[in-house]
């Protein structure tokens, strides 16, 4: 037996629960009772795919059908060829030996990438339908892209936000009955998954991190026709990494700046963390609705619609509150607006403990779940209140607070009240004058507005009325 190495692998358990465990180990090589059988799927000529398995017994627990063994051949060609064609335009994937042989057996593992092989596990797989096999296959040999460009033993210090974050998306950008059938692929259990518990370090995630490379894909990419749409994002990262050592944030900030060069690794998460939110809310009322909603959820883009984020519906206006967010995490905060709470001030302010930086947001929303605004800050504190207009009410309010590079504690008050002011120009000492009694001109009047003291920010600084 050859020795055990530690891969990539996608781990499974029955009843197609994903669980989140480490990296495992896999032979390297097929096991002896498929190497040495006759049943072997043999690729078309030309293709250096080989795929061991048996069906000689039903009892076996590496029993695996000849069909569902050819479906794997043809998935390892097909998706070989997407990979290194346009628009994809990836690199071969790599082997370290030849051919390029394919394992299905009893594994342990759902699909795993060894350096030199890729294994199936026969007992969660052999039932599978040939779309499931399909995408299965796709995101093993797209590791097998990976160390195209990275050192396989690097693989670990990359990340698995890298390695199976592209790799689960991937599985969405190859095939179009995959990318439009949720069934088909593990990529839309990940999405919702990463929905269901945002506040989580991001790149601490594996799998979940898919969610976060499709929003970049769509935000920066080249729209090409689905389901390759924004691919070229990935195939930069990747190029990026090239020969280098490991520093996955720092080469993402390249790929990004490849694209926008005025763009921030941080600006592109903020917006990503208030899409969570506004994905699927009507969004068309933005100036730049585009950038606050999934395109895959979109008739254009397949229609397949993610959940909601988690969020926590608060209920005590005026009242101070505390709360905490993961770096590179986000959390959600959400309040009704009373019908009655109309001509009055309603807002957010927000303060980090011990002087960090934050990201913040506050999105409005009114009658049919529409989005009318979406106002965003980073910094150490935040503050932002509108006027609750009785013609065009808000029924909702939401805060976003979006870690940095570091986690925080932090302060924060929904609150709401009369809206009083003061004429601070003209004044008796700064007179206005406006011409004659039955021809006046224009002059300007500045206002101070004040709403509730919760509030009510200290000194001078950003406004905060709108």
């Amino acid at each position: 037996m050859k020795t055990v190495k530690s891969v990539p692998s996608c781990l499974f358990l029955v009843l197609f629960a994903i669980v989140s465990l480490p990296w495992s180990a896999v032979l390297a090589d097929c096991p002896g009772n498929l190497a040495d059988r006759a049943d072997v799927a043999v690729n078309p000529p030309g293709a250096d795919y080989d795929v061991y398995f048996t069906d000689d017994s039903l009892t076996s627990v590496d029993y695996f059908p000849r069909t569902r063994a050819e479906w794997v051949r043809d998935a390892l060609v097909n998706s070989h060829n997407i990979y290194i064609g346009a628009p994809h335009n990836f690199r071969a994937p790599h082997f370290n030996d030849s051919p390029n042989d394919t394992c299905i057996f009893d594994s342990a593992n759902t699909a795993s990438a060894p350096h030199g092989r890729i294994t199936v596990d026969s007992p969660n797989l052999r039932s599978s339908s040939e779309p499931f096999l399909r995408s299965a296959v796709a995101h093993e040999l797209f590791h097998h892209v990976q160390y195209s460009y990275i050192n396989y033993n690097d693989w670990p210090s990359w990340g698995g936000w890298t390695v199976e974050g592209t790799a689960r998306l991937m599985e969405d950008k190859i095939t179009l009955d995959n990318d439009i059938t949720p069934n088909n692929t593990w990529y839309v259990g990940e999405v919702n998954g990463y929905l269901a518990d945002p506040n989580r370090t991001l790149m601490s995630l594996s799998y979940p991190t898919a969610l976060f490379w499709n929003y970049l894909t769509e935000q920066l990419g080249t729209p090409f026709a689905e389901p390759a749409r924004g691919v070229d994002m990935i195939e930069r990262f990747w190029r990026a990494t090239d020969g280098h050592d490991p520093d996955s944030i720092h080469y993402l900030r390249q790929a990004i700046h490849h694209f926008d060069a005025d763009l921030s690794l941080e600006d592109i998460f903020r917006d990503f963390a208030i899409t969570n939110y506004t994905h699927n809310l009507d969004v068309s009322a933005l100036s730049e609705p585009d950038r606050y909603r999934y395109f895959d959820e979109t008739a254009a883009g397949g229609g397949t619609a993610y959940d909601a984020v988690a969020r926590t519906t608060v209920g005590s206006f005026n009242t101070a509150l505390a709360s905490d967010v993961a770096r590179w995490g986000a959390r959600y905060f959400e309040v009704n607006i009373p019908a009655e709470k109309q001509c009055e001030a309603i807002g957010f302010r927000g303060k980090a403990k011990d002087d960090r930086t934050l990201s913040w947001a506050v999105i409005g929303v009114k009658a049919a779940n529409k989005v009318t605004d979406i106002y965003k800050g980073s910094g150490n504190s935040f503050y932002r209140a509108l006027v609750n207009s009785a013609a065009d009410p808000y029924e909702k309010m939401a805060l976003v607070v979006i870690g940095r590079n570091d986690s925080a504690d932090f302060d924060y008050a929904f609150g709401w009240g009369d809206i009083t002011g003061e004429i601070r120009l003209p004044s008796m000492d700064n007179k206005a004058f406006v011409g004659a009694r039955d021809d006046p001109e224009r002059f300007q009047v500045r206002l101070l507005l004040q709403g509730p003291a919760v509030l009510t920010p200290s000194g001078t600084g950003t406004i905060s009325m709108k």
